[in-house]
């Protein structure tokens, strides 16, 4: 399968004719098979390079994937999706990367999320005056590694602060 190609057709498809068409369509592959919802995410990650690969990795899902991801399915139904049908912790998910996990789980945690950060904090915009109309070309970690460096802050606080009761 040709995930760039796969993609392209997607997100040429909603350009036409719009979202619910291709939400259609999607959510009946989903329904066929659930694992179609990992291998949607798989294909919605960008591709990386490792140190000795020889070939493309799945990357991370980051806000730039989300954003995409929300041109062409809602992105409550999806989350929605991913809860009933793939493994991972949903409650308190983490954005690391964690090589001896699943890619699906990975993937299913990194979106849960970044989902959750923007029910929390809103959406953020997107830098450099870019339209939210249009599928973005590269994936950035900055506001993940942000909103990181803001936990690990956190922790570090709440590891300083005396316990009530002691």
């Amino acid at each position: 399968m040709d995930v760039s190609q796969e993609q392209s057709l997607l997100y040429e498809w909603w350009r036409i004719e719009g979202r619910d068409p291709v939400q259609e369509h999607l959510a009946s592959v989903f329904a066929m098979d659930s694992k179609n919802i990992a291998l949607f995410l798989q294909a919605m990650a960008p591709r990386s390079w490792g140190d000795g690969d020889v070939l493309p990795r799945v990357g991370e899902l980051d806000g730039n994937q989300l954003k995409n991801i929300k041109l062409i399915y809602d992105l409550d139904a999806l989350a929605q999706l991913i809860r009933q049908h793939l493994p991972g912790d949903f409650e308190n998910p983490q954005w690391f990367p964690d090589g001896s996990k699943p890619v699906e789980q990975r993937l299913a945690e990194q979106f849960m999320f970044v989902y959750n950060k923007w029910n929390n904090d809103g959406e953020p915009s997107d830098a450099g005056g870019k339209s939210d109309d249009e599928p973005n070309e590269i994936g950035s970690a900055e506001a993940v590694d942000e909103d990181l460096n803001d936990q690990a802050a956190e922790h570090a606080d709440a590891a300083d602060r005396p316990s009530a009761g002691r």
